[in-house]
């Protein structure tokens, strides 16, 4: 079971986010409700199941006790962690989100947000945010496409072009 598709939601009067009842059924599939938010460089929110952090953490290295060895692997750390927050769902089906990390995606309390299914987490975005960088990919995908049509029919005029 993964997560996809997207849903607008109200982040309430005090940071707290109501989840969609399909969204916490996937949390109970794949694990619990023990959750972690991680601010992703892209400026939103990845709402994940802990096992899934965990495995994360770990497949990165950030556990490693070299890394406690090193300013180097500190700072690696800390660039990884900081902006973490461990949490778990409510009776509610809320997760409280820290003024750190609402800051950090842009939400803002008593507005919408939208939460994006993306396989093994969710993303938690600032509505306008996320339209602008699917704005980008989308620009980026046509580009793409026009870059091997062109190539396509060069291809095509070299090959008529041959004895």
């Amino acid at each position: 079971m993964h997560f996809s598709g997207t849903e607008q939601c109200t982040l309430d009067a005090n940071g707290r986010l109501k989840l969609p009842p399909r969204v916490i059924a996937t949390f109970k599939m794949l694990g619990g409700l023990e959750v972690v938010l991680h601010c992703w460089p892209e400026g939103c929110l990845a709402l994940l199941p802990k096992s899934t952090w965990r495995r994360m953490y770990y497949e990165q290295g950030y556990a490693s006790s070299g890394n406690l060895d090193s300013i180097a692997g500190r700072q690696r750390q800390r660039l990884f962690t900081r902006f973490t927050h461990s949490t778990e769902i409510s009776a509610q089906g809320r997760i409280s989100i820290p003024p750190a990390l609402r800051e950090r995606a842009a939400l803002q309390c008593g507005e919408q947000v939208l939460v994006a299914g993306y396989g093994e987490s969710l993303e938690i975005w600032q509505p306008q945010r996320f339209e602008q960088i699917n704005a980008e990919l989308d620009r980026l995908e046509a580009k793409e496409l026009e870059l091997n049509q062109e190539t396509l029919d060069k291809a095509n005029k070299d090959e008529g072009q041959q004895p």
